[in-house]
């Protein structure tokens, strides 16, 4: 069938323009972080792109830099641009070496690409269609991409960015010198990402071990939240988003309010304030 002749032929600035409606629909209601952009330094220009090989290739990255600039990179998946070209550093040959290995279908996007729309992901994930409509991908088949991608990546990062750190930093060892939450010195990690229940990784949680103490820490401070039911634990600093995780841990996290009630009351608040203040730390980290 010969083409239209009304048919629109579509240009680069076309699709950049697409693009950038996609991008912005996710941020009508979020405050400009204006404390964030200091965090930004500009990517170095990529030279020989055209001729650069698929697994070090990211055009879909590449286009929202471009296009949205280094403060949108940074709100779409909290990681400035220089931040993200580090994590994909640190994790590169553990990638190419995992992804898309093995027989069956291979995927088509880029496996830095797919890191960026992981992060974009876990930040933004109220549903699906809302972050694959951003990279104009079909939700059933961005959802699957996602969650593989996760499987293969999350234990490279428990690995290297936790394993490691935990062993070094016991819990004595940061009571010693001073380096403890200070309001909630019980507390033994703060989490700063939230999971929607129904993408949450698959697996053991590997850290239930480790906020277990250990023989030479039942002496130490642990007054605080809980202590009476988990006395062999420490405790996490969790946000609003981890609902129901107090049943299996010693979690310490703002208290909402109840129903049929206005407002919290003055020692709830205080509370909510100090818990907010201890976790700032793992949110401007």
């Amino acid at each position: 069938m010969a083409p239209s002749r009304n048919r629109t032929v579509r240009t680069q600035d076309d699709e950049d323009e697409d693009a950038r409606s996609r991008w912005d629909a996710l941020f009508v209601a979020e405050d400009v972080r204006s404390r964030a952009l200091n965090r930004i330094e500009i990517a170095a220009d990529r030279d020989g792109d055209s001729d650069a090989d698929f697994s070090t290739a990211s055009p879909v990255y590449d286009r929202c830099l471009r296009v949205q600039g280094p403060d949108r990179v940074l709100r779409m998946c909290n990681f400035a641009p220089i931040e993200f070209e580090r994590l994909w550093e640190l994790s590169e040959d553990h990638v190419l070496s995992k992804w898309g290995v093995g027989r069956g279908k291979k995927c088509k996007t880029s496996p830095k690409d797919v890191l960026f729309m992981m992060l974009a992901a876990l930040k933004h994930c109220g549903n699906w269609e809302t972050v694959s409509s951003m990279f104009d991908m079909d939700a059933s088949a961005f959802q699957k991409m996602i969650k593989k991608y996760i499987d293969m990546y999350e234990p490279f990062l428990y690995t290297h960015l936790v394993k490691g750190h935990e062993a070094l930093w016991s819990m004595k060892k940061i009571t010693v010198i001073g380096h403890a939450f200070a309001n909630y010195p019980c507390a033994r990690y703060a989490t700063d990402v939230t999971f929607q229940h129904a993408v949450r990784p698959t697996g053991n949680f590997h850290e239930v071990m480790n906020v277990a103490k250990q023989q030479d820490e039942g002496t130490l401070y642990d007054d605080g939240p809980n202590v009476d039911n988990f006395e062999a634990f420490w405790g996490v600093l969790v946000d609003n988003g981890y609902q129901g995780l107090g049943d299996e841990y010693r979690t310490i996290q703002p208290k909402k309010k109840a129903k049929g009630k206005l407002t919290l009351s003055p020692s709830e608040r205080d509370e909510n304030d100090k818990i907010t203040h201890d976790r700032v730390i793992v949110e401007n980290f």
